[in-house]
């Protein structure tokens, strides 16, 4: 019966086109048909989706936060893209992520009592500082580029950054230990724990290089921290070599 129906259904559709144009029968399926047709282009984009998302899909092997710089998304695209060539990712399957939107207030003018910027102007985004504090408190950062005063700043919060000596070649720490910065962890000794950034593409002078010299001045001096994460030694001393070795001979 059911078949039937169908049957003298489609047949009596299939007249009425017949007997029109081709603008009427574009206006007639349009009319009646309409929801039908975005039901089915919903599920086509929404199947397309899922192809996509299982043929595409990478995984995040390394995240570099940078903090309180000039924000660049084409720069961190392609400083991104160069990482996994170097770091030798298969970039269908895998990426890293360089990331610059940290602007992060944590000084303080103490005749307003408000949070500033670098350059002093007043602040009230605490976006930012939580994404921050937050991606760093669930492990979804593995190296951060940041102000020396930040470094401090963290310090002050007990928040200690990994001891270079656990991530790095005893090759790489004999090599560039005249650029190390140190911290003070919990039990009050003082350890090797960022290597500044000075004349690499992580300096001030880099990051504001269109900025005036007061700016640049602002900046302060640049280091490179990584977290308290064993499984990315390896990749951590492949962004050294990068920035201090590939980069600088370039």
């Amino acid at each position: 019966m059911l078949r039937e129906a169908l049957k003298k259904s489609y047949q009596a559709e299939k007249e009425k086109l017949k007997k029109m144009n081709r603008s009427e029968k574009v206006s007639y399926i349009w009319m009646y048909y309409k929801v039908p047709i975005f039901v089915i282009l919903i599920v086509i984009a929404g199947t397309t989706g899922i192809l996509w998302n299982i043929l595409h899909n990478q995984e995040t092997v390394y995240s570099l936060a940078i903090v309180n710089e000039t924000m660049n998304m084409e720069r961190d695209t392609e400083l991104s893209e160069q990482l996994e060539q170097y770091f030798g990712l298969d970039q269908k399957k895998e990426k890293i992520v360089v990331d610059s939107n940290y602007n992060i207030s944590y000084q303080f003018d103490d005749t307003t009592n408000q949070a500033v910027r670098l350059d002093g102007k007043q602040s009230s985004d605490y976006s930012t500082y939580e994404k921050f504090f937050l991606n760093l408190a669930y492990d979804e950062i593995d190296a951060t580029v940041m102000p020396e005063g930040f470094l401090q700043y963290c310090n002050e919060l007990e928040i200690c950054f990994e001891d270079l000596r656990n991530t790095l070649s005893e090759e790489t720490l004999q090599r560039y230990q005249e650029r190390f910065c140190y911290q003070t962890n919990e039990n009050g000794e003082r350890y090797p724990c960022g290597i500044y950034m000075d004349g690499t593409v992580f300096d001030a002078a880099w990051f504001a290089k269109d900025q005036s010299k007061e700016v640049i001045e602002s900046y302060g001096k640049q280091v490179l921290v990584f977290t308290e994460n064993m499984d990315t030694s390896q990749k951590n001393e492949l962004l050294v070599q990068y920035v201090l070795e590939a980069l600088m001979a370039a």
